[in-house]
């Protein structure tokens, strides 16, 4: 049994099946846990989804968190400025992905099915594996309850982590495109506890050392990387 930490995937279906399916030749014993971004930016957000869904379905061990783009999505559910700010980060993307599959007819957010609606809206905003926190941004350290404060795990920068939080714990995020050897560089730094793994998968040609689809094995704190195929 193993259990994999897995980034932003921002609709890179095909790399993301080609990394569990050929790269890591997953089973239902893994753990997969996801940091957040399953959608816009790349071409297939709802089929991605429904992959995630599907596995869940098979029996496969999925563990999702929230993102700021499926909570950009929620937001735009109920507002009319949030959505024209939505589409312009390329939530036109995620549109075109659901009308791909459910036709041109295809109206946000009322023919959004019922179970992706569910799953954005159930998504928690962290989780605490051993002794790592996995989180999609970051914490608000300065507040009373960094734990509670879900806005900052949203939008805050990832900061160092002080010698006061949750000591012996390890925070593993995703959201800043970060170059492969310096993500493995935070890996195998034994005083580090900030692993940033979003190797920027959907920017791949942007600049050098992203592109990637990465997975941390937690058991081995080995990192294993596909090139994006999208």
């Amino acid at each position: 049994m193993s259990t994999y930490v897995i980034p932003d995937t921002h609709g890179c279906l095909a790399t993301l099946k080609h990394l569990l399916e050929d790269k890591l030749a997953v089973s239902k014993n893994d753990k997969l846990y996801f940091l957040g971004d399953f959608i816009d930016r790349g071409p297939l957000s709802a089929q991605l989804i429904d992959y995630l869904l599907s596995l869940k379905d098979k029996g496969f061990s999925i563990k999702p968190i929230k993102g700021n783009h499926e909570q950009i999505l929620l937001d735009s559910m109920e507002n009319k400025i949030d959505y024209k700010n939505w589409i312009l980060n390329t939530g036109y993307l995620t549109i075109a992905s659901y009308k791909s599959i459910l036709g041109e007819m295809f109206e946000f957010p009322d023919d959004i099915p019922d179970r992706h609606v569910y799953f954005y809206k159930n998504l928690p905003h962290y989780i605490e594996v051993d002794n790592y926190l996995l989180v999609h941004r970051g914490f608000n350290y300065s507040a009373k309850e960094p734990l509670y404060d879900t806005n900052a795990m949203l939008w805050n920068r990832p900061e160092a982590v002080p010698h006061d939080f949750m000591p012996g714990t390890t925070i593993i995020h995703g959201h800043t495109p970060t170059p492969l050897n310096e993500i493995r560089e935070a890996i195998q730094n034994p005083d580090n506890r900030l692993i940033p793994l979003d190797a920027g998968c959907v920017y791949a040609g942007t600049f050098d050392g992203i592109g990637y689809l990465v997975a941390l094995e937690l058991e081995k704190m080995e990192l294993h990387w596909v090139n994006k195929m999208d």
